[in-house]
């Protein structure tokens, strides 16, 4: 029976992940069709990309091909959830380190509290609490990529702000009444070392971790810190306007900020484009400390969660991981950066059956 049941759920990731990779090719290729498109699809490679590959300076191999990054995301199946509901990540990893804390769920104008010390049942409750701590984070419980997110705070003059604009109180009632499957929790304040960047937006580290069922271990293929911008408040994600900048895992040096436009292009910044503040060169506190910790996790939590992208927040004396992620964006790969060409990453892309 277990066999059986084995083999019809590899039968339906296998059918789903080609379902999503042909729906993503429909979403960036169009309908035409080309030899081209044809053999990129034929090797798991969509025919568009944000940033794409160079394939005369790197094998299709040495990539994490696209099909490939959608798998990834099933690697974690059926314990995904953990990662994928903000609330449940929340509850479950603050036994690990420090994660914010969880106050209510909205739903069309219904709350939902989540927190058995605090009991969040209405909108006014809500801005009570909100008059009191000054900052809260909305996020679609099951989100991605950057979007959606709010921020909203207490003015002293009364009134509120959402992602910094002003409103008053039946505004942001209203407001709230909108929102729908919207996750409330606690604002963690960054430190000075991250808020130099850009102080509107919080401006995360991303630890990527695989664990190699083989070795036994865990690994970090890459590292990255993002950047908001004034289209990106409250978030920093490059998917919606932000800057990333790869971190040399031996130093934890911050390579040039990388801004993605779209249709292969890109632009490079040594300083941030907004504050002038220098991001090529500068090194994070405490990497290896860090680094290790997630190393660490990621070998404790293997037997059921194999791949995770970290989010973290650096506060002025310790940390907090607001997120992780199921299926962490790989488009850092790009045109100089082939994971795959890692014999330890190629060795966990084999030996998960990913390729």
């Amino acid at each position: 029976m277990d066999y059986k049941r084995n083999f019809l759920e590899r039968l339906y990731i296998n059918f789903a992940v080609w379902l999503t990779f042909l729906k993503k090719e429909k979403q960036v290729g169009g309908k035409k069709i080309s030899f081209k498109k044809i053999n990129s699809l034929r090797k798991g490679f969509l025919s568009e990309r944000p940033i794409p590959y160079d394939f005369k300076k790197w094998r299709h191999e040495d990539y994490i091909s696209d099909k490939e990054i959608i798998k990834l995301t099933y690697l974690n199946y059926p314990y995904s959830k953990i990662l994928r509901n903000k609330f449940v990540f929340g509850n479950f990893f603050k036994n690990y380190f420090n994660t914010p804390e969880s106050y209510c769920i909205i739903n069309k104008n219904i709350v939902e509290p989540l927190n058995k010390h605090l009991i969040i049942n209405t909108v006014s409750q809500l801005l009570e609490l909100l008059k009191s701590c000054k900052k809260l984070i909305l996020k679609p419980l099951l989100g991605a990529r950057g979007k959606g997110i709010f921020l909203i705070e207490s003015t002293l003059n009364g009134n509120f702000r959402v992602n910094k604009k002003e409103k008053n109180l039946n505004e942001i009632e209203e407001f709230l009444k909108t929102l729908n499957e919207y996750f409330v929790s606690e604002f963690i304040e960054q430190g000075n070392f991250s808020k130099q960047f850009f102080p509107d937006s919080t401006n995360t580290i991303r630890i990527t971790t695989f664990f190699n069922p083989l070795t036994r271990s865990a690994i970090t293929p890459y590292a990255l810190m993002r950047f908001g911008r004034p289209k990106t408040i409250p978030a920093d994600n490059a998917a919606i306007g932000g800057i990333y900048a790869l971190i040399d895992l031996e130093t934890g040096m911050l390579d040039g900020g990388v801004e993605v436009l779209g249709k292969g292009k890109i632009v490079n910044h040594s300083v941030h484009p907004d504050t002038e503040v220098q991001i090529k060169g500068v090194i994070i506190p405490n990497w290896k400390s860090l680094m290790n910790i997630f190393n660490e996790t990621a070998v404790v939590i293997s037997p059921f969660l194999k791949i995770v992208g970290w989010d973290i927040v650096l506060t002025e004396d310790t940390f907090y991981v607001i997120e992780g992620n199921n299926g962490p964006d790989l488009i850092i790969q790009g045109h100089e950066h082939p994971l795959a060409k890692d014999e330890d990453v190629s060795q966990f892309l084999k030996h998960s059956k990913i390729r």
